[in-house]
């Protein structure tokens, strides 16, 4: 198979036993067709997620700090595992924070999507209260 691989340590907190879980997760990047995914458990040391087809997950999700959905778990990507990741996926990302003053909140609708039809994906959307509201968006 042709494909590209990317590793990520991730963390998934286990309700049952009420502890975080660490992971080394790897995405491939298939040619054609879906990212495929596999989980290992380096405490215990074995396979937790078989390589398998994820249809909704995509690359510019996994970024550190970022959360996705594997199955109906919820993982907190918290390190690239290697350079190669790091460097891929942070060379097509760039940062930026905006703040709306209140006097501009009726046009907040516009400003995001203005934001959606130039492709900029929107991570975090807050509303900060020092010395008045303003929006950040980042």
């Amino acid at each position: 198979m042709d494909s590209e691989s990317f590793g990520f340590t991730v963390e998934w907190f286990d309700a049952q036993a009420d502890l975080m879980r660490e992971y080394s997760l790897t995405v491939f990047k298939m040619a054609k067709g879906p990212l495929e995914a596999a989980m290992y458990d380096p405490k215990s040391k074995r396979a937790f997620l078989k390589r398998m087809a994820i249809p909704d997950l995509r690359l510019e999700d996994l970024h550190v700090g970022s959360t996705v959905t594997i199955y109906a778990r919820h993982l907190k990507v918290k390190s690239y595992a290697d350079s190669h990741t790091s460097n891929y996926l942070d060379s097509s990302r760039t940062e930026l924070a905006l703040l709306v003053q209140p006097h501009s909140f009726n046009k907040l609708g516009q400003v995001m999507s203005c934001f959606e039809a130039a492709g900029l994906t929107m991570s975090r959307v807050r509303l900060v209260n020092h010395n008045g509201p303003v929006v950040a968006i980042q």
